[in-house]
């Protein structure tokens, strides 16, 4: 083998064998302080049982000056609260509007679960978790789970949002889940996105040029490029669309993230076809009278 490799993996089974040392002395350190024995106390006869303090203990440590101590303690400096933001959760409910069009249900209605969910945990950790051990019928689409793809958008508290990019944390231990406004609900969280997509289909939304471009690229300048740089950033999550009151009542409005889109082409100095796109948008109804909507702008994936 290559010294150089051999070097390498040698250095990095130092690194990955410091990390579990340094693991297990965390472990160790934690076992040592805790007060109070979570699997005893689980149990009805456990004679010190007491619902009210049981968490009393240290569970999470940092190092400091060489020495590791306590980072979070619950119990009498940090007391738990059963509601509101902020909280050490060990249990959520999670209230999520279901349809099932082939079910006996004729009208969505509300079910609750119960989970399980860290302060850290994602609503979207929330909703697997009740599709793999409670509930395999409950149907939402994610695909990334890292706020790119754009799949999981839905009502999450009566405000569009992606919920692989809402932490539990910042939703508290009761959450409303509602499949977006606008489209049809196909099944539970799952609604028709094609009218979404035949409205962002409709606005041309790909670089038209049909000069011959040369012997190299075409070339943009960083402040050409500057003109248009946010609108590069829409994901198609719909968030913004379906939260926008003149799309709920008006089907051939095209919706901000069609308009953003072809703002995305219309400046792009290497683009030829803005007048065409205009001309679209200023046939549609309403096209270019975006309302301003403070709805619409919460909306918006960080």
């Amino acid at each position: 083998m290559d010294k150089g490799r051999r070097y390498n993996l040698d250095l990095l089974e130092a690194w990955e064998l410091g990390s579990l040392l340094e693991l297990a002395e965390v472990t160790a350190e934690s076992a040592l302080a805790r007060t109070e024995s979570r699997g005893a106390h689980s149990r009805e006869d456990f004679p010190d049982r007491d619902d009210a303090n049981w968490l009393k203990h240290t569970f999470a440590y940092r190092r400091e000056g060489g020495a590791y101590r306590a980072a979070l303690q619950a119990g009498d400096d940090h007391p738990l609260s059963t509601e509101g933001k902020g909280v050490l959760m060990a249990k959520a409910t999670i209230r999520i509007l279901r349809y099932n069009p082939e079910g006996d249900a004729k009208a969505p209605a509300h079910q609750e679960f119960v989970v399980e969910a860290e302060p850290t945990d994602r609503v979207l950790d929330a909703l697997n978790y009740i599709k793999w051990y409670v509930d395999g019928t409950l149907t939402f689409r994610r695909s990334c789970a890292h706020g790119i793809c754009g799949s999981d958008a839905m009502r999450i508290n009566g405000v569009n949002r992606l919920a692989c990019k809402v932490l539990m944390r910042d939703v508290g231990n009761r959450v409303t889940v509602e499949p977006l406004m606008g489209f049809r609900v196909i099944k539970d969280l799952v609604v028709d996105m094609e009218p979404f997509f035949a409205q962002y289909r409709s606005v041309l939304p790909y670089l038209i040029n049909d000069s011959r471009p040369g012997e190299r690229e075409r070339l943009q300048s960083p402040e050409d490029r500057e003109r248009f740089d946010d609108t590069t950033k829409c994901i198609l999550c719909a968030a913004c669309t379906t939260s926008c009151p003149s799309y709920w009542a008006n089907e051939e409005f095209v919706g901000p993230a069609t308009i953003v889109n072809a703002h995305r082409f219309i400046f792009d100095s290497r683009d030829s076809a803005g007048g065409e796109r205009l001309e679209i948008l200023n046939n549609h109804e309403g096209g270019l009278e975006v309302p301003h909507d403070l709805q619409l702008l919460r909306s918006l994936p960080p």
